[in-house]
Protein backbone atom coordinates (compact mmCIF):
# COMPACT_ATOMS: atom_id res chain seq x y z
CA UNK A 1 0.00 0.00 0.00
CA UNK A 2 1.42 3.28 -1.08
CA UNK A 3 0.58 6.47 0.73
CA UNK A 4 0.40 9.51 -1.38
CA UNK A 5 1.25 12.92 0.02
CA UNK A 6 -1.45 15.59 0.01
CA UNK A 7 -1.04 17.53 -3.10
CA UNK A 8 -3.27 20.21 -4.56
CA UNK A 9 -5.46 19.00 -7.30
CA UNK A 10 -4.39 20.45 -10.59
CA UNK A 11 -6.77 23.15 -11.89
CA UNK A 12 -8.53 23.89 -8.56
CA UNK A 13 -6.75 27.22 -8.14
CA UNK A 14 -7.82 28.20 -11.62
CA UNK A 15 -11.50 27.49 -10.86
CA UNK A 16 -11.90 30.05 -8.02
CA UNK A 17 -14.41 32.72 -9.11
CA UNK A 18 -14.28 35.33 -6.28
CA UNK A 19 -17.54 34.29 -4.62
CA UNK A 20 -16.27 35.49 -1.22
CA UNK A 21 -15.78 38.99 -2.56
CA UNK A 22 -19.33 39.11 -3.94
CA UNK A 23 -20.83 37.87 -0.66
CA UNK A 24 -18.88 40.42 1.41
CA UNK A 25 -19.88 43.28 -0.94
CA UNK A 26 -23.57 42.28 -0.73
CA UNK A 27 -23.31 42.18 3.06
CA UNK A 28 -21.75 45.68 3.13
CA UNK A 29 -24.51 47.04 0.86
CA UNK A 30 -27.17 45.61 3.16
CA UNK A 31 -25.49 47.13 6.24
CA UNK A 32 -25.27 50.51 4.50
CA UNK A 33 -28.99 50.43 3.65
CA UNK A 34 -29.92 49.49 7.23
CA UNK A 35 -27.74 52.30 8.61
CA UNK A 36 -29.17 54.91 6.23
CA UNK A 37 -32.74 53.87 7.05
CA UNK A 38 -32.02 54.06 10.79
CA UNK A 39 -30.61 57.57 10.46
CA UNK A 40 -33.63 58.72 8.44
CA UNK A 41 -36.03 57.25 10.99
CA UNK A 42 -34.17 58.93 13.86
CA UNK A 43 -34.41 62.30 12.08
CA UNK A 44 -38.16 61.91 11.56
CA UNK A 45 -38.68 60.91 15.19
CA UNK A 46 -36.69 63.94 16.35
CA UNK A 47 -38.88 66.28 14.27
CA UNK A 48 -42.02 64.61 15.62
CA UNK A 49 -40.83 65.09 19.19
CA UNK A 50 -40.00 68.74 18.50
CA UNK A 51 -43.43 69.35 16.95
CA UNK A 52 -45.13 67.66 19.90
CA UNK A 53 -43.22 69.86 22.33
CA UNK A 54 -44.11 72.97 20.35
CA UNK A 55 -47.79 71.96 20.36
CA UNK A 56 -47.64 71.48 24.14
CA UNK A 57 -46.14 74.96 24.55
CA UNK A 58 -48.91 76.46 22.38
CA UNK A 59 -51.61 74.58 24.33
CA UNK A 60 -50.20 75.79 27.65
CA UNK A 61 -50.12 79.40 26.41
CA UNK A 62 -53.69 79.13 25.04
CA UNK A 63 -54.98 77.75 28.35
CA UNK A 64 -53.34 80.57 30.31
CA UNK A 65 -54.74 83.13 27.86
CA UNK A 66 -58.22 81.59 28.11
CA UNK A 67 -58.14 81.84 31.93
CA UNK A 68 -57.05 85.48 31.70
CA UNK A 69 -59.92 86.17 29.29
CA UNK A 70 -62.45 84.42 31.53
CA UNK A 71 -61.30 86.47 34.51
CA UNK A 72 -61.48 89.69 32.49
CA UNK A 73 -65.11 89.17 31.46
CA UNK A 74 -66.21 88.05 34.92
CA UNK A 75 -67.51 91.46 35.99
CA UNK A 76 -68.15 93.05 32.58
CA UNK A 77 -71.67 94.26 31.82
CA UNK A 78 -73.43 93.54 28.52
CA UNK A 79 -73.19 97.19 27.43
CA UNK A 80 -69.41 96.95 27.14
CA UNK A 81 -69.59 94.47 24.24
CA UNK A 82 -69.45 96.43 20.95
CA UNK A 83 -68.89 95.86 17.23
CA UNK A 84 -65.48 97.55 17.52
CA UNK A 85 -64.45 94.94 20.13
CA UNK A 86 -62.78 97.43 22.45
CA UNK A 87 -60.54 95.51 24.81
CA UNK A 88 -61.54 92.26 23.12
CA UNK A 89 -65.21 92.60 24.14
CA UNK A 90 -67.34 91.90 21.04
CA UNK A 91 -71.01 91.66 20.30
CA UNK A 92 -72.19 89.25 17.61
CA UNK A 93 -71.61 91.74 14.77
CA UNK A 94 -68.00 92.41 15.76
CA UNK A 95 -66.76 88.84 16.00
CA UNK A 96 -63.96 87.95 13.57
CA UNK A 97 -65.05 85.83 10.62
CA UNK A 98 -62.31 83.23 11.11
CA UNK A 99 -61.00 82.91 14.67
CA UNK A 100 -58.36 80.42 13.47
CA UNK A 101 -56.79 82.78 10.91
CA UNK A 102 -53.07 83.30 11.55
CA UNK A 103 -53.22 86.76 9.93
CA UNK A 104 -55.93 87.86 12.36
CA UNK A 105 -54.06 86.92 15.54
CA UNK A 106 -50.57 87.96 14.46
CA UNK A 107 -51.66 91.27 12.90
CA UNK A 108 -50.24 94.54 14.18
CA UNK A 109 -52.75 96.60 12.20
CA UNK A 110 -55.08 98.37 14.69
CA UNK A 111 -57.98 98.05 12.21
CA UNK A 112 -57.71 94.25 12.23
CA UNK A 113 -57.03 93.71 15.93
CA UNK A 114 -60.34 92.97 17.63
CA UNK A 115 -58.83 90.84 20.34
CA UNK A 116 -57.09 91.63 23.57
CA UNK A 117 -53.37 90.91 23.25
CA UNK A 118 -51.93 89.24 26.34
CA UNK A 119 -48.36 90.14 27.24
CA UNK A 120 -46.17 88.11 29.58
CA UNK A 121 -46.41 90.81 32.26
CA UNK A 122 -50.23 90.71 32.10
CA UNK A 123 -50.11 86.96 32.67
CA UNK A 124 -47.92 87.27 35.74
CA UNK A 125 -45.11 85.88 33.59
CA UNK A 126 -46.85 82.51 33.40
CA UNK A 127 -46.69 82.52 29.58
CA UNK A 128 -43.75 80.78 27.91
CA UNK A 129 -41.11 83.32 26.87
CA UNK A 130 -40.37 81.91 23.43
CA UNK A 131 -43.72 82.26 21.64
CA UNK A 132 -43.73 83.29 17.97
CA UNK A 133 -46.08 86.20 18.75
CA UNK A 134 -48.22 87.35 21.67
CA UNK A 135 -51.36 85.31 22.38
CA UNK A 136 -54.75 86.95 22.66
CA UNK A 137 -58.43 86.47 23.42
CA UNK A 138 -61.78 88.01 22.64
CA UNK A 139 -65.09 87.66 24.43
CA UNK A 140 -68.33 87.39 22.48
CA UNK A 141 -71.57 88.38 24.18
CA UNK A 142 -74.23 85.85 23.17
CA UNK A 143 -77.12 87.49 25.01
CA UNK A 144 -79.30 86.37 27.90
CA UNK A 145 -80.44 82.77 28.09
CA UNK A 146 -82.73 80.97 30.46
CA UNK A 147 -80.69 78.11 31.88
CA UNK A 148 -83.69 76.45 33.51
CA UNK A 149 -83.60 74.40 36.73
CA UNK A 150 -84.21 77.53 38.79
CA UNK A 151 -81.06 79.25 37.50
CA UNK A 152 -83.05 81.83 35.54
CA UNK A 153 -81.70 84.20 32.92
CA UNK A 154 -77.94 84.48 32.68
CA UNK A 155 -75.62 86.60 30.62
CA UNK A 156 -73.78 84.19 28.27
CA UNK A 157 -70.30 85.02 27.01
CA UNK A 158 -68.08 82.87 24.79
CA UNK A 159 -64.35 83.45 25.30
CA UNK A 160 -61.99 82.50 22.46
CA UNK A 161 -58.25 82.34 23.16
CA UNK A 162 -55.48 81.77 20.67
CA UNK A 163 -51.76 81.16 21.17
CA UNK A 164 -48.84 80.16 18.99
CA UNK A 165 -45.97 77.86 19.81
CA UNK A 166 -42.30 78.65 19.22
CA UNK A 167 -43.04 78.34 15.51
CA UNK A 168 -45.77 80.58 14.07
CA UNK A 169 -47.21 77.57 12.22
CA UNK A 170 -48.05 75.87 15.52
CA UNK A 171 -51.28 77.41 16.81
CA UNK A 172 -53.94 76.45 19.34
CA UNK A 173 -57.38 78.05 19.64
CA UNK A 174 -59.58 77.29 22.68
CA UNK A 175 -63.08 78.41 23.65
CA UNK A 176 -65.12 78.39 26.81
CA UNK A 177 -68.49 79.73 27.86
CA UNK A 178 -68.95 81.97 30.90
CA UNK A 179 -72.37 82.46 32.57
CA UNK A 180 -72.95 85.64 34.60
CA UNK A 181 -75.81 86.61 36.87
Amino acid sequence: MTIRPNRPVHGLAHRQTGLSLVVVLMFLIMLTLVGATSMQTAGIEERMASNGRDRAIALEAAEITLRIGEAAVGATSAGNYTTSCNGGLCNAAGVPADPNSYAYWSSTDPQQIKHQVVLRAASGNRLPSNLAYNPGYYAEWLGYQNLGSGLGNRNVIRVTAHAPGRDANTQVTLQSVVYQN
